[in-house]
């Protein structure tokens, strides 16, 4: 079992770029064999359908979704195609995205903070960069307005804001002087404590820093989540998909291989379709009649 897990595991890890993406891939398969806890050859559907009623017990569906998922691929790569798990699509959570007006508290507010809060912040909201990208960016990845990343499907490329641009070049006005020579190819570094200086191992400062912009800014967050980089990605998304003729930029700018993805993010409520449709009122009689129209079909 174990020289099995170590194969597929050496697949893996020689298959996809992204650690997390392997973790996934490999950790799930090996639960679900340490569960049924038979040799490979013995596992039946029967076992296979005992541990997914274990499953749905403390597993929500979109970890659900992604767990059958990866577990399945496994048994397809050792010829088990006879084991079968259920295909579960995933759901939207249905957080929201912030409204206009707390939108426009952030972008009044980030002007009056510290370089490395602007330019993590534009980095999430200008170019929708995710923070393990932000991370690892490094000072060669950018090329006057354009940033080469390397996001989850490859190296991709997005188009930098002025606004950005300025922010970047601030920013290396008080960036910490690089503890290592490896430590220096790196765009942001620790800035205090005994780790100033040394590249970021995790993406937990990315993250503190997106909560304090919304601290500063006293917003105030939609059902009460959290101020998270996920909240800022889907304001980001939504807004531009409000004010973008076309949806394709969007995607690109985003990294999305599908528009699809781009999509899920949108938040369009009722009262921007209300907004959007209102400039097609009927104006033949002198009145402006809007028409009458079930937006409910729309959501």
């Amino acid at each position: 079992m174990n020289e099995i897990l170590q194969e597929y595991k050496d697949f893996v890890w020689g298959n996809y770029q992204k650690n997390k993406t392997r973790h996934i891939y490999e950790s799930h398969p090996r639960l679900c064999l340490e569960w049924i806890n038979k040799p490979l050859e013995q596992i039946t559907q029967e076992d296979i359908n005992r541990y997914i009623h274990y499953c749905y017990g403390y597993c929500k569906r979109n970890t659900l979704s992604l767990k059958f998922w990866s577990t399945q691929n496994f048994f397809k790569w050792v010829g088990r195609n006879d084991l079968q798990l259920p295909k579960i699509t995933p759901i939207d959570a249905g957080k929201q995205a912030l409204n206009e007006i707390e939108t426009q508290k952030i972008l009044d507010t980030i002007e009056t903070l510290s370089p490395l809060h602007q330019l993590i912040f534009y980095l999430e909201y200008d170019t929708i960069r995710r923070p393990s990208e932000i991370q690892n960016l490094k000072l060669k990845d950018r090329y006057g307005e354009i940033l080469k990343y390397d996001g989850k499907t490859g190296i991709k490329q997005c188009i930098m804001t002025e606004r950005l641009q300025n922010a970047w070049d601030e920013y290396l006005k008080i960036r910490p002087i690089p503890s290592t020579k490896q430590d220096s190819e790196y765009l942001i570094l620790h800035y205090y404590g005994k780790d100033k200086g040394n590249h970021l191992t995790s993406k937990c400062m990315i993250s503190r820093i997106i909560k304090e912009v919304m601290m500063y800014s006293r917003v105030e967050l939609p059902n009460g989540e959290k101020p998270t980089n996920y909240l800022v990605k889907r304001t980001s998304i939504s807004r531009q998909l409000k004010e973008c003729p076309d949806p394709k930029i969007i995607q690109l700018q985003a990294g999305h291989t599908k528009l699809e993805t781009t999509m899920k993010y949108n938040r369009i409520n009722e009262q921007d379709i209300k907004n959007y449709l209102s400039l097609f009122e009927d104006k033949r009689d002198g009145n402006k009649r809007k028409r009458k129209i079930n937006y409910d079909k729309f959501l």
